[in-house]
């Protein structure tokens, strides 16, 4: 069952003011520093994500890590899978991390991750105004909770889903089975 405060920190997260990212430049590698960290942080809305994390990987398995910098079991889950991402990769599928903090606040997310010895990431950041048409995208029955991870199989059709802070082991088991 999710926590009320959990869906306010996710909402209030989405909530921002409207982006003046064109679509091609949201679909383009521009990444953003996130401070001294070599934390880059590159946009993606729903109308972007199949084009920015799916069709670049066309061919691969997929697991979406979704974390925010004020979620703990995020920022516990997501060393692992930073440390787990060159195996799946040389396995023949990736890992992609979505951050759904506010946009506008780098800093935060780089000493938050710098806390986690976290200082090299490459990472989207949801920028829509509305979170639900980028749940949607996802998928329907996602609440919008995170930790989320999302197993996308090698023809991009959302396989498997989990909620909520995982073992690196059943997620690695998982994306290897979409493989």
């Amino acid at each position: 069952m999710l926590h009320q405060a959990t869906l306010i920190a996710l909402a209030l997260a989405f909530a921002t003011p409207p982006t003046s990212h064109p679509a091609s430049q949201a679909a383009s590698p521009l990444a953003k520093p996130a401070g001294k960290a070599g934390i880059e942080l590159s946009p993606v809305t729903d109308k972007t994500f199949h084009d920015v994390v799916l069709k670049p990987r066309a061919g691969k398995a997929v697991l979406v890590s979704f974390w925010a910098s004020y979620c703990v079991p995020c920022l516990a889950e997501l060393p692992k899978l930073v440390a787990m991402r060159a195996d799946v990769q040389k396995a023949g599928g990736d890992i992609v991390f979505v951050n759904v903090d506010p946009p506008g606040h780098p800093e935060q997310i780089a000493k938050a991750l710098a806390q986690k010895g976290v200082t090299k990431l490459a990472s989207l950041q949801v920028t829509n105004e509305d979170p639900q048409p980028f749940i949607d995208t996802v998928d329907k029955r996602w609440a919008g909770e995170v930790p989320f991870n999302a197993i996308f199989g090698r023809d991009g059709t959302l396989k498997l889903t989990f909620s909520g802070e995982q073992k690196p082991e059943d997620l690695k088991k998982a994306i290897d089975g979409a493989l």
